[in-house]
């Protein structure tokens, strides 16, 4: 659930902290009052688009934070350690943007990618802007929200995986298949590719090590001075007295000598003497510790310029492949596969045939599998549908869900398109939810369809800005009724 969030320099917003709970919370005021700004605020910490026009002009950049807890979202933790970024049970999301246009991102206080500040964002929040629900009318749309409705995420995902996996050995088994001139040719750019990229040999233990120790060695020189002048604080040394005249142990050791005097004056002093004792050696200990890593750290320039240069190289060649840099080994592991395609004999071909095969086969199984359990939900959700369109004043409309087809185009969504369509009237046809005049009508109908489909998604928190724009009277109650009723299964702001 989102815990907090803190605004500072955002538009007419100085600084602002609020704190949510989980089921519904509704954030109220007048036209201009700033409630739009939050939901903005809201959405740039999540990765979207950054306009410099928001930094006041006194200002030299807004700061955006957004504290979740993540405690109970199984899905989000394991995102968040797949990338090195799992802190406990929170999830601490950052966003800088300068008046120049520039703009930073953080999670769990390490720096990420927007693209990454993106993805985790499916998993975290579905925010629902003023024009939100014209999101409805796009069909890619619909068909996430039946598949939200029918709970088959996990098969969604295999169809998902087992089409790359087939179109991934298709494209294998083209590139083998084509002409020998055009094999030649692949080969040869192959081998000048991963030639660059055997000579880089990047690995996966080194992503995961080279940023860590770039930073760290960019900071030596700042972290061994940090711990010399704690070190001084805590301890005499040769090494530390010009950052400190006085020191902890001096202090502490001079207090013991003449607690210990007037201990003979008075032996209920003892125990405090005893506990001054004690403190002193954990001091020391302390102390030791904190010169054992004071020497232990190193200022070594040329390594730091061997990182710096390998991770220029490291980033170069992920722009020379249009690619991540993360993704580098994967694709690396890739063109290697590849090219050892091209080099197969007629027994691999023929193997990779079968495979192809076998990859359509489990792919066709899986989405047929899907097709039916997303036909099956449909009726219901209609049912559902309609019953929500009555409460909401619209108690003559019926929803359809139309399913279009086409197996000899096969996706990574399956093998179907999805429709809906609205009869708002008896005796009317049923048309196409882009056909509806009302925007009042397409705000109610994804309401509808929020309320029915919200207990069975996974994104913990949803967010509606302008929720009741266009309705009033007995319908806007029924609305907070129904947002009521989303907030028994998810947090929701409105």
């Amino acid at each position: 659930m989102l815990q907090s969030l803190y605004i500072e320099n955002f538009a007419i917003i100085d600084r602002l902290e609020l704190d949510f709970n989980q089921g519904l919370t509704v954030v109220t005021g007048e036209t201009g009052a700033g409630k739009s700004i939050i939901m903005d605020a809201l959405g740039m910490v999540l990765g979207d688009r950054a306009d410099s026009a928001v930094v006041p002009p006194d200002s030299k950049k807004s700061v955006i934070v957004a504290s979740f807890d993540i405690r109970s979202e199984a899905r989000i933790s394991q995102w968040l350690d797949q990338h090195d970024l799992l802190e406990d049970h929170q999830c601490l999301i950052k966003r800088t943007l300068s008046s120049d246009g520039r703009s930073k991102a953080f999670i769990n206080d390490q720096p990420v990618t927007l693209s990454m500040l993106k993805q985790l964002a499916e998993f975290v929040i579905d925010i629902h802007g003023q024009h939100a629900h014209h999101a409805l009318l796009k069909p890619l749309q619909q068909l996430k929200l039946l598949d939200q409705f029918a709970g088959h995420q996990q098969l969604v995902h295999e169809v998902s995986g087992l089409f790359q996996r087939y179109r991934e050995l298709k494209s294998q088994l083209q590139s083998l298949q084509s002409a020998t001139k055009d094999r030649a040719d692949r080969k040869t750019l192959l081998q000048y590719q991963l030639q660059e990229l055997d000579e880089f040999a990047l690995t996966d233990e080194e992503v995961n090590s080279i940023e860590k120790e770039h930073q760290r060695l960019s900071h030596a020189n700042e972290l061994k001075q940090t711990s010399l002048i704690q070190l001084a604080r805590l301890s005499a040394t040769e090494d530390t007295t010009a950052y400190s005249e006085h020191n902890v142990s001096d202090i502490l050791q001079k207090t013991l000598s003449e607690l210990s005097d007037a201990q003979k004056l008075d032996n209920r002093l003892s125990p405090l003497t005893e506990q001054l004792q004690s403190t002193i050696i954990e001091i020391t200990e302390v102390a030791n510790e904190l010169r054992h890593y004071t020497e232990s750290l190193i200022l070594d320039p040329e390594r730091l310029f061997q990182i710096e240069q390998r991770l220029s190289l490291w980033h170069d060649l992920a722009r020379k492949h249009h690619i991540e840099p993360s993704q580098l080994v994967a694709h690396h592991q890739a063109l290697t596969e590849e090219y050892r395609a091209l080099n197969a004999d007629e027994d691999s071909l023929t193997a990779l045939e079968q495979q192809t095969v076998s990859a359509q086969k489990h792919y066709f199984t899986a989405a047929k599998k899907l097709s039916r359990s997303r036909r099956n939900a449909a009726s219901q959700l209609e049912e559902k549908v309609a019953q929500q369109l009555t409460l909401l004043g619209m108690k003559d409309s019926i929803l359809e869900v139309r399913f279009e087809s086409h197996e000899d185009t096969p996706s990574q969504d399956g093998l179907e398109k999805v429709s809906l369509f609205i009869q708002p009237n008896p005796g009317l046809p049923a048309q196409p939810l882009n056909k509806i005049a009302s925007g009042g009508e397409l705000s109610r109908i994804s309401l509808a369809i929020q309320v029915v489909t919200v207990s069975k998604g996974t994104i913990p928190v949803m967010v509606f800005d302008e929720v009741d724009v266009g309705i009033g009277g007995a319908t806007a109650e029924i609305v907070g009724k129904l947002l009521k009723q989303l907030a028994e299964s998810a947090q929701i702001l409105c």
